[in-house]
């Protein structure tokens, strides 16, 4: 198994290009911004893109499916209680600087449970809404791509439309911390890290489970 971490845009957002080495097929997690860099990488190792996932539909994560989609012609995944976070996409990423975002083809809409493969690769998406009401995680037997639901030290916003930090406290004791920690995790912003790391370190984890709160 191929899995690349590339960081993107100016919010630096991280993409994730997952491929299976003996059928050289590929899948793109959260492709948000340049592009030509993205189905660059693609060629380079010489694989065949078959679909984009998403974990949720912030413009930072979204923002080169479209052209990525013009040039594949690849289905989109995204969970359909984010699909109003494409509304107003071009205004959305223009107050941050970034032109040119074309709001993306949505094909298929991924719930709690559904399973994928590529290969000899299998994975399934589980349901973390909190950070946005559709957020979505990738788990695999010893990673999750967990979008911006929890990074190395923090926790996704709770500040913005859609989102509620009621439901990301649910969804972090009920889906995250449950999780064994020897998990490897994915974030959307920022460094890799794992269950065990942040179950220690990550304030708004002890918080939760000492009964506290800072969301």
């Amino acid at each position: 198994m191929l899995l690349e971490m590339l960081t993107v845009g100016p919010i630096l957002e991280n993409c994730y290009l997952l491929a299976d080495e003996e059928t050289r097929q590929a899948i793109l997690f959260d492709p948000g911004d340049e592009p030509e860099r993205i189905l660059g990488r693609l060629a380079d190792h010489g694989l065949t893109l078959v679909r984009i996932l998403n974990t949720h539909g912030h413009f930072d994560h979204v923002g080169a499916v479209a052209r990525i989609q013009q040039e594949t012609g690849v289905d989109f995944h995204l969970h359909e209680d984010d699909l109003f976070l494409l509304e107003g996409l071009s205004e959305q990423a223009a107050a941050f600087g970034i032109e040119g975002v074309e709001p993306p083809r949505v094909t298929h809409h991924p719930r709690e449970g559904d399973e994928f493969s590529l290969g000899r690769i299998s994975f399934r998406a589980i349901h973390l809404p909190g950070h946005s009401p559709g957020s979505l995680g990738y788990l695999f037997s010893d990673r999750l791509i967990g979008g911006d639901v929890l990074f190395a030290g923090s926790v996704g916003r709770t500040d913005i439309p859609g989102a509620d930090p009621r439901q990301l406290a649910e969804t972090l004791c009920t889906k995250i911390l449950p999780l064994d920690d020897a998990l490897l995790v994915y974030p959307g912003h920022g460094p890799a890290t794992s269950i065990r790391q942040e179950r220690a370190t990550n304030p708004f984890l002890i918080a939760l489970q000492g009964e506290g709160n800072l969301l």
